[in-house]
């Protein structure tokens, strides 16, 4: 599916055009077109947080974590990060899964409570049978649950809250 290539071009960039020796120097910005930037007059660098390798944020309109704008550093990871969240394509399951949103959703427990076994098991049933977008929502809302109040995991992922990034969907403000 077209919609993982993205993070499959970021994970192979690092290491062919930079080289591996440049780990941690510099971080990669993915913005959806079909996203808004929340205000002109900010830089991105607002946003980048030192402690973390991956910078992502919660949609305004329900508690999926925002797929489509992001942001990496080159570090181990999150190269780590790119290329198990491209592999999340051939993982989907065939049915209602959210696309690359269902797949994040996944990764992201397995990879921040990774102790977590039992609640994989069951957000992953969830994920697997969903029909339709409110059964979907059951994985979100597992994934979520499993995650706690946590937003910040150091070396690893910080999750900024609703309202507080630095894209939102652009149909929440009629695309402006």
């Amino acid at each position: 599916m077209a919609i993982h290539r993205p993070r499959a071009i970021l994970c192979a960039y690092p290491r062919k055009i930079r080289g591996r020796n440049n780990v941690g120097t510099r971080q990669e910005a993915v913005l959806c077109t079909l996203h808004r930037v929340v205000n002109p007059n900010h830089c991105i660098e607002e946003w980048i947080d030192d402690r973390v390798s991956v910078i992502l944020y919660e949609r305004f309109y329900n508690w999926e974590i925002m797929a489509a704008n992001y942001i990496v550093k080159n570090t181990p990871f999150g190269n780590e990060f790119l290329r198990r969240w491209a592999e999340q394509e051939f993982k989907q399951p065939p049915s209602w899964n959210g696309y690359d949103q269902g797949g994040l959703m996944m990764l992201l427990l397995e990879l921040l409570v990774p102790d977590a076994v039992k609640e994989y098991a069951v957000c992953n049933e969830y994920w697997r049978t969903a029909s339709n977008y409110k059964t979907y929502m059951a994985t979100v809302m597992c994934v979520r649950l499993a995650l706690g109040a946590t937003m910040v995991w150091p070396d690893k992922v910080c999750i900024y809250r609703k309202g507080e990034a630095f894209a939102r969907d652009g149909w929440i403000t009629n695309e402006e």
